[in-house]
């Protein structure tokens, strides 16, 4: 079993793949041959197994991810500010029901 040799993609969902990403430096990456990647290689030892995790950025990838987190940004200050617009609403319509009734409580 210590041959075995084979390679996956690690969901993110994964608490180890988290740790490493959040443990690795953009300046600990190391320039591919590739155009446009880097990657780093890391160890850890599971269960007593040693594991070699290799972690690949591609620059195409993170400009794509930026430029969708931005459009999600975008998209909940849009619906934080259109629900905001329509608190103040109701509650001006609430105020201006109360004067109402208050002015015609007053006026009987």
């Amino acid at each position: 079993m210590k041959n075995l040799k084979w390679l996956c993609r690690v969901p993110l969902t994964v608490g180890l793949a988290k740790q490493i990403l959040l443990e690795i430096d953009d300046k600990d990456l190391i320039q591919s041959e590739i155009t446009g990647y880097s990657y780093i290689v890391k160890s850890s030892n599971y269960a007593g197994i040693e594991q070699r995790w290799l972690i690949v950025e591609s620059q195409e990838r993170k400009k794509a991810d930026s430029k969708q987190l931005m459009r999600r940004v975008q998209q909940a200050q849009s619906m934080l500010i259109k629900s905001s617009r329509n608190y103040v609403m109701k509650n001006l319509l609430v105020i201006e029901m109360r004067k109402k009734r208050h002015y015609i409580y007053q006026s009987n």
